[in-house]
Parts: structure tokens; sequence; C-alpha cells
């Protein structure tokens, strides 16, 4: 085969490995709108939201009414920043990403000639004023000092409202088809069925396809964050009408980082 047509295919077939690389990436979503001191919109200007554990950088333009959104970003911890000629830069660090959720990051520009940068450290709320979704996340902080019966990270769902485990077999428990092929039912989310929750590994399906239970799920020492949607969540999931429970395991970043153990 030419050298050219191999290096054509090989070209075609990286192409379409992209957006199954991207799906299987637990993601969330950066808006605002950026105003000037009077409190008018300002448009067409660019927006840049930086990963500051891997430098990943996302750029965007703001619409004519200063609106942007910055979507499928992988979860972790970011930096937005703004600039505009004849405007001080604006930057807002320490905005903590969640799986499944939406941060507003509004931005009020400054004049240049009074400020020379306008810079904030303070962690952005998380608030979920564009997004429809009702979603409660168990952060790494309660992954890694909550204990758990059998180091099962499936425990978590019962943290959140509407989430009922009173079943005689035990919800929560991990248990296939396999070995003697017994299986028990998942818990149930807002009333709907035991049997009606899709159940997601860093995005991608992890469901048993014959019983629809949860598939095994790794343990709490590789998992960073447990995403529990329990209302009017995204069509893309679009299995079970109960809800969607997103495991999300740790990413490397540019610092060296581990864990040890003794016995």
């Amino acid at each position: 085969m030419p050298s050219h047509i191999r290096a054509c295919i090989y070209a075609v077939l990286f192409a379409l490995s992209i957006p199954a690389f991207l799906n299987a990436q637990a993601t969330g979503t950066i808006s605002g709108t950026v105003t000037d001191p009077s409190g008018a919109f300002v448009a067409n200007l660019t927006i840049v939201a930086t990963n500051t554990g891997t430098d990943l950088k996302r750029t965007v333009t703001a619409d004519a009414s200063g609106q942007y959104t910055i979507p499928l970003l992988p979860v972790g911890s970011y930096e937005v920043r703004i600039e505009n000629p004849g405007f001080a830069p604006f930057s807002q660090k320490n905005i903590v990403l969640q799986a499944d959720t939406t941060v507003q990051v509004n931005a009020q520009l400054a004049v240049q000639g009074t400020e020379q940068q306008v810079t904030i450290n303070d962690t952005a709320a998380m608030v979920q004023a564009t997004a429809t979704n009702l979603v409660q996340v168990v952060e790494q902080r309660r992954v890694e000092e909550l204990p758990l019966n059998g180091r099962n990270i499936l425990q978590f769902m019962t943290l959140n409202a509407g989430v009922n485990d009173q079943n005689s077999s035990g919800g929560t428990l991990q248990i296939n088809t396999f070995a003697t092929g017994s299986y028990s039912s998942p818990v149930s989310i807002n009333g709907a069925r035991g049997n009606g929750t899709s159940f997601v590994l860093d995005n991608a399906s992890n469901n048993d396809l014959y019983t629809n239970i949860p598939a095994p799920f790794p343990n709490p020492d590789a998992i960073q964050e447990v995403s529990v949607q329990t209302s009017t969540f995204d069509a893309k999931y679009g299995r079970g009408v109960g809800g969607v429970v997103n495991a999300v395991t740790r990413g490397g970043t540019n610092q060296f980082h581990g864990r040890a153990t003794t016995s």
C-alpha cells in the first residue's frame, strides 16, 4: 500500500477516535455574562478557561449580549481570564468544576486607566442558573474520608435527597450476573423502579446488560467524585428514567502525586 494512502487511513481513524475519547470524560460547563462598569454588556470579547492542574485551555467568544458558554470541560480546578482593549484584564481563579454541573462566572470589567488587573481568588459559587438538571456531587474530600461498608462507592448515593435504599437484598451491593447468577435490585431514585437508574463510569455506561443493575465500580482510592442526577438530566444519558449515577475516576495533573499504604 502506498505510504500516502496509509497516512490518510491513519488520519481518518484518529479523527474518528476523538469523539469517543471525549465522550468517555466526565465534564461540566462554565458560563457567564460580561459587563462594563456601567453594567452594559460587552460583546465579542475573548474568554479563556484554563485547567490549573493540566494547563488545558479552552477559548470562546462572548456573543452580542455579552454571554458565553464553555461546555464539555473535564472536571477539575479552573481559572477564567478575560481581556479586551480598553479594559483591565479580568481573572477568576479557584473555580471548582464538578461532573454534570454548570458554574456561572460573571465578570464586570474595569477601565484600564483605573485598574491594571482585576483578580478574584475566592472559590466561585456553583450556581445552577442556566441548567435544569438537579445534581448533587459527593466531592473528593468526602470520598476519601467517609466510611464505607465494603469500600463500595455506590453507598454514596444514599447521601442524596430522593434516594431510597430500603429493600431486602441490599440496594447498593455490587452483585452481577456471574457465579451464582443472583443479583440485587439497585436503589430507587424519586420513586422510580429499582432498575431504572443509569450507572455511568467516566461518562461511559456501567450497567449490567442483562439485569440493568450496576456493574462493579473501582474502589474509593481510584475515585475523584460521584455525581447523582435525580431530575431532568441530559438526553445523552437516555437509558433509565430514575436517575444517573456518574462516578469519576482520578486523572493526572502536571504535579506528581500518589498514595502509599503499609501492611
